[in-house]
C-alpha cells in the first residue's frame, strides 16, 4: 500500500529540483509555536543576501532531511518575502487524533530556481508539533455503481462526512451564515446534515442526511432556495495548489465549475453563469439525467437524500455544448486530486413564508464569503480513499474499524431474540431504540452515557408481531439506521 500523509489544504506533488547551489540561501530561524490544539505558526527569518525571493513550506510526521521523500507535503507556495510567517491548521480526512507534525521551509530565487538544502536546526524542525486533527469530508473514490434508492449505507462505509451543524463552527472547520438572522436558527433539529460525497470512474454521487423539524417544498423551478434544499458547490479539476483558485467568476472548459440545486421534489437544477457573471446569470436549467431520490425520516424530522450525475453527460449538456467557454471537459477522477468544493442548506420553516436562512460548510477565512456567489469561497478536500491509511509509521490499522458503525442485528431475520453490535467513535449520551414501520417506537434498548468502545446488546421481540423493523443508534454527533425482519 502507498504511503499517504493525511495534511488537507495541500496537493501531494513532488518536484524535481536543480541539482546544481541556487542563489537564494536557505531561511534561519525556524520556529514552531503553537497558537492553539490545531493550529501551527510557522516563523522564520528571510534570506538577507538576495531579495525578490520566496518560501515554500513544508510538512512530514517525520523529521525532515529531503524535501523529496513519499512522506513530505508542500502546504505553502511562494510565501512572500518579508512575510517570515505561515498558518497550518492540521485539517485531515478522518479524525486522526493528535499528531506530531515537524516542518521545513524553503526559498526560491526570483526565478523561481528552489533551494532545497534542509539545514535541521536552522530551516527544519527537530522536534514535533503535536497537533490535534480537525476532521472534515473527503470525497470517497470507489470502484462499483451506487444505487440510488434513499440508502445511505454504502455512502456511511465509503466516504468521511462533511459535517454542517452549530458544532462545527465552534472548531473552526465550518461555518454556518444564517442570512435572516441567527435568532432564526434554534438547534441542530432545526437544520443540520452529514454530506456525503464518492466517485467512480463514470459518476459522481451525493448523500444527504438532513436533519429538519419543519420540512417545506417552497419554490417553482430553480429557485430552490425558497425551501428545504441542499445545494452543491463543485469544481471538476484538481487544483494544483491552493494559490491557483478560480477567481470571481465561475469557469467553463478544462475546469468548470458547477452548482447544483436540489430539491426535496426530487430536481436537480444546474446553475453555470455564462463568463462574466459572478452568480446570477443564464443559463439555469433541470438536468434530466440525474437521478435523485429523497426520503423522509421514519423516526424523526428530516430526510435522506442520493443523487447521481454523470461526468460525460454534463460534458455533452446541450447548455453546455453552447455556452460561451464551452463545451466543458470531461472529468476523470484520480486518487490523490484536490477538489473544490462546498455546499449550501437551505431552510423554510413556514409555507407562507420563503428561506428563513442557509448554512454553508466554508471553512476557510470567513470573513466575508457566500459559496453560492464566486468559486473563489469554495472550500476543498482530497478524492481518495483514506479509511485503510492512519499514519505514515502504521498503514496496517484500519481508520474504518475505530469509527461510529451500527453492525446488521445476527440472527436475521429472528425470533424472538437477535443481538446488536456498534462501535462508539466518542464518549457521550448515546439512545439504541426500535420503530416500526410507522415511526412508533417499540423498544428503548440503551439511554445512557457510554465511552468510546464496541459494545453488544441483546434484543428479544417476543411482544412483537411479524414485520420488519428499524434499529437507530443515536449519538450527539452521529446516526446510523438499519432494517431487520421478525419473522414467526
Amino acid at each position: 500500500m502507498k504511503k499517504m500523509l493525511l495534511a488537507l489544504g495541500c496537493p501531494l506533488f513532488f518536484s524535481f529540483s536543480v541539482l546544481w547551489a541556487q542563489s537564494s540561501s536557505p531561511p534561519t530561524h525556524l520556529s514552531i509555536t503553537q497558537l492553539n490544539e490545531s493550529t501551527n505558526k510557522i516563523t522564520w527569518v528571510d534570506d538577507t543576501t538576495t531579495s525578490g525571493e520566496t518560501y515554500n513550506v513544508y510538512l512530514s510526521q517525520n523529521p525532515i532531511t529531503d524535501i523529496h521523500a513519499n512522506d513530505v507535503v508542500k502546504i505553502g507556495r511562494k510565501v512572500e518575502e518579508g512575510s517570515g510567517v505561515f498558518m497550518h491548521t492540521c485539517y485531515t480526512p478522518s479524525d486522526q487524533g493528535t499528531v506530531g507534525y515537524y516542518y521545513a521551509v524553503t526559498s526560491l530565487d526570483a526565478d523561481g530556481l528552489e533551494n532545497t538544502a534542509i539545514i535541521a536546526g536552522q530551516n527544519a524542525s527537530q522536534t514535533a508539533a503535536d497537533s490535534k486533527t480537525i476532521a472534515v469530508g473527503n470525497i470517497a473514490l470507489i470502484k462499483s455503481p451506487v444505487v440510488i434508492d434513499g440508502n445511505l449505507e454504502e455512502f456511511k462505509t465509503n466516504a468521511n462526512p462533511f459535517v454542517i451543524d452549530g458544532r462545527r463552527r465552534e472548531e473552526g472547520s465550518a461555518v454556518w451564515n444564517w442570512l435572516e438572522g441567527v435568532q432564526n436558527w434554534t438547534g441542530d433539529s432545526d437544520l443540520s446534515a452529514n454530506v456525503y460525497v464518492m466517485m467512480d470512474a463514470k459518476n459522481m454521487y451525493f448523500g444527504f442526511e438532513v436533519f429538519d423539524d419543519q420540512m417545506v417544498q417552497n419554490f417553482s423551478g430553480f429557485g430552490t432556495w425558497n425551501g428545504d434544499a441542499p445545494e452543491v458547490n463543485i469544481g471538476l479539476y484538481s487544483l494544483n495548489n491552493l494559490d491557483e483558485r478560480h477567481p470571481a467568476n465561475y469557469q467553463r472548459g478544462k475546469e468548470p465549475d458547477y452548482q447544483f440545486r436540489l430539491s426535496i421534489g426530487d430536481e436537480v437544477w444546474m446553475h453555470v453563469p455564462w463568463p462574466g457573471y459572478a452568480n446570477e446569470g443564464p443559463p439555469n436549467h433541470n438536468i434530466e439525467y440525474a437521478e435523485i431520490v429523497t426520503l423522509p425520516f421514519i423516526s424523526q424530522d428530516g430526510y435522506f437524500m442520493e443523487v447521481r450525475i454523470p461526468f460525460d453527460s454534463l460534458a455533452t449538456d446541450p447548455e453546455m455544448l453552447n455556452h460561451p467557454g464551452g463545451p466543458d471537459s470531461t472529468f476523470h477522477p484520480e486518487d490523490g486530486m484536490l477538489i473544490p468544493i462546498d455546499f449550501t442548506l437551505n431552510d423554510a420553516d413556514d409555507p407562507a413564508v420563503n428561506y428563513e436562512g442557509n448554512f454553508y460548510y466554508y471553512w476557510g477565512d470567513t470573513s466575508s464569503f457566500r459559496p453560492f456567489v464566486s468559486p473563489k469561497w469554495w472550500s476543498w478536500t482530497l478524492l481518495g480513499d483514506f479509511k485503510t491509511i492512519t499514519s505514515i509509521a502504521d498503514e496496517s490499522q484500519s481508520v474504518l474499524s475505530e469509527q461510529f458503525s451500527l453492525k446488521q442485528n445476527y440472527p436475521n431475520p429472528f425470533n424472538p431474540l437477535t443481538v446488536i453490535e456498534y462501535r462508539l467513535q466518542y464518549s457521550g449520551k448515546v439512545e439504541l431504540n426500535v420503530y416500526n414501520l410507522l415511526g412508533q417506537r417499540v423498544a428503548q434498548l440503551v439511554n445512557a452515557k457510554q465511552v468510546a468502545g464496541n459494545y453488544r446488546v441483546s434484543f428479544d421481540g417476543s411482544g412483537l408481531t411479524t414485520g420488519i423493523y428499524f434499529y437507530v443508534l443515536n449519538t450527539a454527533k452521529q446516526r446510523i439506521v438499519r432494517k431487520m425482519t421478525l419473522l414467526r
